[in-house]
């Protein structure tokens, strides 16, 4: 997972450049927000109105007791967050 999560910008960052009418930060940001696409974490996308990619759900998970539980957001939480992290 870790990978992915620094491997999927790379994708956004190729997206923006081949679809991009230059190299300038505004037209690279402009080109990324008009296309919807695939990456190693699913599908991406920004919607204009919200400022954001909707599609990337991401949730908070806490390692207890030799098991990952959910911890966020709660509508998904399978454990209440333990704080100080328990040592596994």
């Amino acid at each position: 997972m870790d990978i992915s999560l620094h491997y999927a910008p790379l994708e956004v960052a190729e997206v923006a450049i081949e679809k991009g009418e230059s190299l300038k930060p505004d037209e690279l940001l402009k080109s990324i927000k008009a296309v919807q696409f695939e990456t190693v974490l699913g599908p991406t996308g920004f919607d204009p109105n919200k400022g954001y990619n909707p599609f990337f759900k991401q949730l908070g998970v806490q390692y207890i007791d030799g098991k990952y539980y959910i911890i966020s957001p709660k509508k998904f939480a399978t454990h209440k967050h333990i704080y100080p992290n328990p040592t596994p």
